[in-house]
C-alpha cells in the first residue's frame, strides 16, 4: 500500500513539472526575451543534472545529454549563429558534428596526456614505487602534529603543480597515485584526503590553462602578462585561504563523521546482542568470583 502510493505521489510530481516547466519558459521567453530565456533553460538542464547525479545517474551521460540540449536549442534560437565552421545545412547535423570535432581534438590533445599519467600511475604501483614513496615519507611527516595542517598544505602544493599539468584529471591520478597512500598512512580521512583532491584540481589558472588563454584571445593581452599582472595577485591569496579553509572545515567534519559512526556502531551492536552490548559497556570484574557486578 506503501509503495503505490510512493509511486502515486511520483508520478504525480512528474506531471506537475512538465507541464509548469513548459509554461514557466514560455513565459520567460515572451516577457523577457530569448537571452532570459537561454539563461532559465541553462539553469533548468544545470539543475536536473545535479539531481541525476544525486541519484547516481551516469554522470558524463548526463553532461553529454545536457551539452546536446543547449546546443539544439541555440542553433534554433540564434539560425544566424552557425556552430560549426563549415555547416552542413542542418542544425541537428552540426550539433553533433561539432560534438564530434570536440571528441577528436580533446583525444589527441588531452586524453594522450590523461592516459600517459594513468599509465605511469599504474606502473608506480605495478612496480611498488608508491608503497616505497610511503614508507619514505611517513617518518618525517609523521612529526608534525597537526595532520590538518599537512592537508591545507598540500592543497596548495597541487595548486603549484597545476602550473605544470595543465590536465585536472591527470593531476588527479597523479596525487591520487603519490599523495593519497601517504596522507592516508599518517592518519588521515579517506573523505579530508579526496576533498582536498577534488578541490585542489578546480580552479583553472596558469599560461596553459584553457581559460586563460581563451581570456587573453578575447581580450587581447599577452597570455604572459596576464598570468602574471592579473592572476597571481589575486590566485596566491585564493591559494591561502583555501588551504586554511581545509584545516578547519575537514577537522569539523572529521570529528562528526567519528561521532556518527560511533553513535550508527553502537546501535547497531545493541540491536544485534542488548546482553553483549550490556556487558561491553560495563565490562565483568577481573576477580570471576565476584557476583556483585552483575546486576543486569
Amino acid at each position: 500500500m506503501t509503495e503505490s502510493t510512493d509511486m502515486k505521489n511520483i508520478k504525480k510530481s512528474l506531471f506537475i513539472w512538465t507541464i509548469s516547466i513548459p509554461i514557466i519558459l514560455a513565459s520567460i521567453y515572451f516577457c523577457f526575451g530569448q537571452k532570459a530565456f537561454i539563461l532559465a533553460v541553462s539553469f533548468i538542464v544545470i539543475i536536473l543534472i545535479g539531481m541525476g547525479i544525486m541519484r547516481k545517474i551516469y554522470a558524463q551521460a548526463l553532461v553529454l545529454v545536457g551539452g546536446c540540449v543547449l546546443l539544439l536549442i541555440a542553433a534554433f534560437l540564434f539560425p544566424d549563429s552557425t556552430i560549426t565552421s563549415a555547416s552542413s545545412g542542418s542544425k541537428v547535423i552540426d550539433v553533433f558534428m561539432e560534438i564530434k570535432n570536440v571528441f577528436s581534438k580533446n583525444i589527441a590533445s588531452l586524453g594522450l596526456i590523461i592516459m600517459v599519467i594513468a599509465g605511469f600511475s599504474r606502473y608506480m604501483n605495478d612496480i611498488g614505487a608508491s608503497g616505497k614513496l610511503v614508507e619514505i615519507c611517513v617518518k618525517p611527516l609523521g612529526r608534525l602534529k597537526s595532520r590538518y595542517m599537512l592537508l591545507g598544505g598540500c592543497y596548495i602544493l597541487m595548486q603549484l603543480l597545476a602550473l605544470f599539468i595543465s590536465s585536472p584529471s591527470g593531476l588527479a591520478l597523479l596525487m591520487m597515485s603519490t599523495l593519497y597512500p601517504i596522507l592516508r598512512s599518517i592518519g588521515c580521512s579517506k573523505a579530508s584526503v579526496a576533498a582536498v583532491i577534488a578541490s585542489g584540481i578546480c580552479i583553472d589558472y596558469g599560461p596553459s590553462a584553457t581559460g586563460s588563454i581563451l581570456i587573453a584571445e578575447i581580450t587581447g593581452y599577452d597570455l604572459f602578462s596576464f598570468f602574471v599582472e592579473k592572476q597571481i595577485p589575486i590566485v596566491w591569496i585564493l591559494f591561502i585561504f583555501i588551504g586554511v579553509m581545509h584545516m578547519f572545515v575537514q577537522a569539523y567534519w572529521d570529528k562528526k563523521e567519528t561521532v556518527s559512526l560511533q553513535d550508527d556502531d553502537l546501535l547497531m551492536h545493541q540491536q544485534a546482542s542488548p546482553e553483549k552490548s550490556a556487558l561491553s559497556i560495563c565490562p565483568p570484574p577481573n576477580n570471576p568470583h565476584d557476583t556483585s557486578f552483575y546486576i543486569f
